[in-house]
């Protein structure tokens, strides 16, 4: 499934909020890994320094709570334990603690 979606600061400043890179029919662009955002933005005329401003956002769509996607592996205290995961698919035995379950999704 493609949960990641890339944004930038509008207008380069970071206190404008985040832009989101769309399809040709004005969507969210979606795409399987950091990895394959980063060579489809490079394919398009993006630099090395442009993709380093930019913020790759783990949507956990799926609600499987893939961490080593997750853009907050680094700080979460969770972190690929089995409490992390919903109830709703592990038939009521994880805790659903995983931080992006609570997250409102992104609209524009």
């Amino acid at each position: 499934m493609e949960e990641i979606i890339v944004g930038r600061p509008i207008n380069g400043i970071s206190l404008n909020g985040l832009e989101f890179l769309l399809d040709e029919n004005g969507e969210i662009m979606k795409f399987r890994t950091k990895a394959h955002a980063e060579k489809y933005l490079r394919a398009h005329g993006a630099s090395d320094e442009d993709i380093y401003y930019m913020s790759f956002i783990y949507t956990n769509e799926s609600r499987e709570c893939k961490c080593h996607l997750c853009e907050k592996k680094g700080d979460c205290y969770i972190q690929d334990k089995f409490q992390r995961l919903p109830k709703e698919i592990t038939n009521g035995l994880g805790l659903g603690l995983c931080p992006k379950l609570n997250e409102e999704k992104v609209i524009i």
